[in-house]
């Protein structure tokens, strides 16, 4: 009943010469109203408001060594692979029946020792089974650049770009180092992928857990620290006009008495 007066006196207000001011005030406080009586709506609201363009993380889990693994779907999208070298190196097969422009680059955590991490982007040979090299991608530590992922909440080291355009055919992508250990992800394609906002916020959390954060770490994703700063805008200024309605009343009845 108090949120429909509050929409009526909203309306009303914009009949007047002067009613832009106080417009503006009572929105903010129909909205304010309105997020602390209806909390769940606001968390659906910022759930199905917010755009889901994010991260695709894939475990990566060989059950064996050399094992290859597969890049499946649109490879144009972005697949962020979580992978750990255990001694050995780790390839991913790509199969394309088109022309296409082939991308991938390897991200490590920004704390603790670098690890050189490199790639060697081969295609298979349709006649021999062999392979033929058609590109490397490697980068002395002292030149890998420092990202923060505002989306992640976290920074990261990437190293050089792999980008190559192909023909149709069967390729080969390694992961290695010298000695084949420590954790990285593998980013392939540069379309972000689409989900819901939940699902991004798991994705969010499970590539913070592959690099060693907290759960607590996701406060400080962008995913949920805007919609929060938001929310506590809208609280503070809410309250704010509140407070100041509370005392005009009040002068308001000792000038009447």
């Amino acid at each position: 009943m108090k949120l429909a007066l509050l929409c009526k006196d909203i309306i009303l207000d914009t009949n007047h010469i002067n009613g832009a001011a106080s417009f503006a005030r009572r929105a903010v406080f129909l909205c304010y109203h309105f997020a602390m009586k209806k909390p769940l709506l606001v968390l659906v609201f910022f759930a199905f408001a917010t755009p889901a363009l994010a991260y695709n993380p894939i475990p990566v889990h060989p059950t064996e060594q050399y094992e290859v693994l597969k890049i499946d779907g649109d490879p144009y999208i972005e697949h962020d692979f979580l992978g750990t070298l255990a001694d050995y190196p780790e390839t991913f097969e790509l199969k394309t029946d088109v022309s296409m422009t082939f991308t991938a680059a390897v991200f490590q955590r920004s704390t603790g020792t670098p690890v050189p991490f490199g790639l060697m982007f081969v295609r298979q040979n349709d006649s021999d089974g062999g392979v033929t090299e058609v590109a490397r991608a490697s980068t002395s530590l002292s030149n890998w650049s420092k990202v923060y992922e505002q989306g992640l909440g976290i920074t990261l080291l990437q190293g050089s770009e792999l980008r190559k355009d192909i023909g149709p055919g069967t390729y080969h992508l390694e992961v290695n180092t010298p000695d084949n250990k420590g954790d990285y992800m593998l980013v392939i394609g540069e379309e972000p992928a689409q989900t819901s906002y939940f699902k991004t916020l798991a994705h969010v959390a499970r590539i913070q857990y592959h690099f060693g954060y907290t759960p607590l770490h996701l406060l400080l994703s962008s995913y949920v620290f805007y919609p929060l700063g938001i929310l506590g805008i809208l609280f503070s200024t809410g309250y704010y006009y509140r407070q100041r309605h509370k005392q005009k009343n009040k002068k308001y009845v000792r000038f009447s008495d």
